[in-house]
């Protein structure tokens, strides 16, 4: 539960889920950290990793999630799909497994109202995060790097008792690099994720928005400066926007590569138990008074409580230089399909599948294991997982993929978990995966123990190796792996994250240390 952010350009691989009894249940979002968004529900809530949740606000789905890490009251989630900024206290709703309760555990008490501390009503209407975090990376013989780094996400709704809507996102880090022999290089950078005002009337027909701002339901586009205009009913949602994208090395304005589109998008009625939408859309941009990229683009979406999918299309327009080129007037393009199947109590059924060229993923930390994931992002997948006696789960895969038509991928993976040990909830996890493709043959195992010394805090301990061998060079390349983590709570509103990791061999053997402190208002 790092807030630290990396970004790559290769989606993780498929996690490990657990399956059992599942009963409609609802959270809330905690914080938010990058392009992850942490819930306020974890394993004891009946969460698991690979689990799709949905965040609602009005009674309406506004965004798609999918559990990547958890802890034992937090998750933290890769998000998949939005149709609006997701804001720290929106209700998320999720088909919860059935979870044994603690031995000797209480039953939650409800605060009561009077206990609440009365607020000011400028207060209500403005909720963010302000986080400072430090970054320390040595790399033996490569020399070291320092990242001390601040950053502020700001959500105003209803300013000045005006129907306006204000969003801010701003991160800042300073990066210093000691070469080994002597010499600092030093960059500082700010850059503006988000900074855009929206005004709509009081019932939520209509919406304009005008700044930096990602653009909802419009899932391939990115960040954009420009305008967005949209108009929501009952059962469906529309919208038209128009702008350029960033420069993209510090995120300044630029108008190099302009951009407009809309999109429709039909979904499921307020009161129904099942989230469900289509949406299709098109985008046009242009570099340099030419043809950038124009496509069109369906998704769909499904949820209630035995069974999930989401998917989406994409079919490129080709012309101008690109006909002149040889490429087809119309091409399918970065189709992504996910689905998972509750089949019994206790078991559950996944397939997916992933041909987009590039994806954009943040981590909150790369190690050897993501490393190794990466790697087999692309392809078509299928697994199983079961949950046995409350306690213990196990989980596989298997994945098959092609590298330019020709060269095959293939790997599997198993995984086992012992949960909610004793009176430290303690959870012990292990890992076993192979693959083999492309001239390269790569094993990995990890293990790891958690521990919940009180329900503020959460310990983890995790070591592993990974093996990677050329037989055609006849060479042969071993990391290893040693890491602990610390996250504690302070206050409800305070969170504290301490992570230290030690790699030998491989590449880049040396250590790194991460601290991050958030405070959530």
């Amino acid at each position: 539960m790092r807030p630290a952010l990396r970004a790559v350009t290769l989606a993780l691989l498929a996690g490990m889920s657990l399956a059992g009894a599942a009963v409609a249940a609802t959270a809330k979002v905690s914080y938010l950290a990058g392009g992850s968004v942490y819930v306020a529900a974890g394993e004891k809530e009946g969460l698991a990793v690979g689990d799709t949740v949905v965040v609602e606000r009005d009674g309406r789905a506004i965004a798609w999630l999918r559990v990547a890490a958890l802890s034992s009251h937090r998750a933290s989630c890769d998000t998949l799909r939005t149709l609006e900024r997701v804001q720290v206290g929106d209700p998320v709703a999720f088909a919860a497994r059935a979870v044994a309760p603690a031995t000797g555990a209480a039953p939650p008490v409800a605060p009561s109202p009077a206990s609440k501390a009365a607020r000011p009503a400028w207060a209500a209407r403005l909720h963010g995060r302000l986080g400072a975090r430090y970054l320390t990376v040595d790399t033996d013989g490569a020399g070291t790097i320092r990242q001390p780094a601040l950053d502020l996400r700001l959500d105003g709704t209803g300013v000045g008792g005006l129907p306006l809507d204000v969003g801010l996102d701003l991160r800042g880090r300073r990066v210093t690099f000691q070469r080994p022999g002597g010499g600092t290089e030093t960059d500082d950078r700010t850059r503006v994720y988000r900074l855009a005002a929206a005004t709509h009337d009081s019932a939520g027909r209509w919406r304009l928005t005008l700044g930096r701002q990602i653009s909802p339901a419009l899932s391939p586009v990115n960040l954009f400066d420009g305008a967005l205009a949209e108009r929501r009913g009952a059962r469906w949602s529309a919208g038209l926007f128009t702008g350029a994208q960033p420069e993209p090395l510090r995120m300044g304005l630029s108008g190099d590569i302009v951009e407009g589109g809309g999109f429709v998008e039909w979904h499921q009625p307020a009161a129904s138990q099942e989230r469900w939408s289509v949406s299709g859309g098109a985008v046009s941009s242009y570099q340099g008074g030419s043809p950038n990229r124009e496509f069109g683009f369906v998704q769909l979406f499904y949820l209630d409580r035995g069974f999930s999918a989401f998917g989406a299309q994409e079919l490129d327009l080709n012309r101008g230089w690109k006909r002149d080129l040889g490429e087809p007037a119309l091409a399918p393009t970065s189709t992504y399909l996910n689905a998972s199947l509750r089949a019994l109590p206790g078991l559950s059924l996944r397939a997916g599948f992933d041909n987009r060229r590039s994806v954009r993923l943040y981590r909150d930390r790369v190690t050897p294991e993501t490393e190794f994931d990466d790697r087999w992002r692309q392809g078509s997948w299928g697994g199983l997982s079961l949950d046995l006696a409350g306690h213990l789960r196990l989980g596989g895969e298997a994945r098959t993929s092609a590298i330019g038509g020709s060269r095959r991928l293939n790997g599997w993976s198993g995984a086992a978990e012992l949960v909610r040990l004793g009176p430290l909830e303690a959870a012990l996890r292990g890992r076993l995966s192979h693959a083999k493709g492309a001239g390269i043959e790569s094993d990995l195992a990890s293990l790891g123990l958690g521990l919940d010394p009180m329900a503020w805090s959460h310990v983890e301990v995790t070591g592993g190796l990974r093996r990677t061998k050329d037989p055609l060079a006849g060479t042969q390349e071993d990391t290893r792996w040693e890491s602990a983590d610390l996250d504690l709570t302070l206050a409800r509103r305070a969170y504290l994250n301490v992570s230290l990791q030690r790699d030998h061999g491989g590449l880049t053997p040396g250590s790194q240390a991460y601290f991050g402190l958030s405070w959530r208002f």
